[in-house]
């Protein structure tokens, strides 16, 4: 009898050429290797589907389906229906899980048969170092279920590790478009506990350019309907809202950006870099291509007033800003 492997790796990819690589490599690096990596290709138009085939003609533990775009919430589905072996981890395209990943995390399980999921702590790099910074939320389940209520995302998607129970035996499956895991980490939530693992095991590089700013603003807006359903699920012990014609309704309200808004909403995210380094007028230069094209969102208009304030001020406010911040987000600042 041939042994299932204990862990099913699951990653949706839609035109990733430039990052998957790096994403394949640090999952075949584990230093856990008993694992089957399902790869979804999500109708990609560039070299993803010739870079996936290389990787599954090297590594028999790979596995990739292709089919015609879905998006990643039914992508995400169709693994977890085809998923065996104990544990779910997911994997995001275009980051980096480090070596000890799925042994820390296969153990921190194993030590908590009550937690139905774990995380890890999570580094964040930018193009201008000034934002970079690790979430380091503790392994405090009562504390995580707190933060979560309140609508703040303690988890990067690609770092979680599941157990396939959670979707077999009690029926889950990822629900919305944009935001898609959190609305999964509220359900969780009610049925038992989350965890983390207390140590850097994921990586994820954020570029003001390559930002997916087009859903940024249905993305906040389905957290709070989700927060929404969840209060309604605890009152009532079900969903009063009809959670797909609500989603539909945010869709028309806040449509995806064009090109253009895009572009302008990446220059106000680069202009924020700016900002945190203290260089004002070059923030200052790039925030004069937004004012007035987002002005609905309350933060630009912040940035413009601190960008006329002297660049070594600027650094003080966002020091304590950070220092406020940080007993609800729990992230330390890191320079690489």
């Amino acid at each position: 009898m041939v042994c299932k492997p204990d862990i099913t790796v699951i990653m949706p990819v839609f035109n990733g050429d430039k990052f998957v690589r790096n994403a394949i490599e640090s999952i075949l690096n584990q230093t856990h290797s008993d694992f089957k990596f399902m790869i979804i290709d999500d109708g990609s138009t560039d070299e993803t589907p010739n870079i996936l085939a290389e990787y599954a003609r090297k590594d028999s533990r790979i596995t990739v389906i292709c089919q015609e775009n879905a998006g990643i919430t039914e992508s995400l589905n169709r693994l977890v229906r085809i998923a065996d072996g104990d544990f779910i981890a997911r994997m995001d395209a275009d980051d980096v899980s480090m070596p000890k990943r799925f042994e820390r995390q296969v153990a921190k399980l194993i030590a908590n048969p009550d937690y139905l999921a774990v995380g890890c702590w999570v580094r964040e790099l930018f193009e201008n170092n000034a934002l970079n910074h690790e979430i380091i939320y503790p392994d405090k389940p009562d504390l995580l279920n707190r933060h979560l209520r309140k609508g703040i995302n303690c988890y990067a998607h690609g770092s979680v590790m599941m157990r396939r129970a959670v979707f077999e035996e009690l029926g889950l499956l990822y629900r919305f478009e944009e935001g898609e895991d959190f609305d999964l980490w509220l359900r969780l939530i009610e049925r038992g506990r989350l965890g983390i693992v207390e140590e850097v095991l994921y990586q994820r590089y954020n570029h003001a350019h390559s930002f997916s700013s087009e859903r940024i603003f249905r993305t906040h807006s389905n957290r709070n309907l989700m927060v929404r359903l969840a209060r309604e699920r605890a009152k009532y012990g079900r969903e009063l809202s009809d959670w797909k014609e609500e989603e539909k309704r945010l869709h028309k309200k806040f449509p995806l950006l064009d090109d253009n808004e895009k572009k302008r909403y990446a220059n106000y995210f680069e202009a924020r870099m700016l900002l945190c380094a203290g260089k004002t007028i070059e923030a200052r230069r790039l925030l004069s291509t937004v004012k007035g094209d987002l002005g609905n969102v309350r933060n630009v208009r912040i940035a413009i007033l601190l960008s006329y304030l002297p660049g070594f001020l600027i650094g003080f406010i966002l020091r304590w800003r950070d220092k406020i911040k940080g007993k609800l987000y729990y992230r330390r600042k890191i320079s690489v």
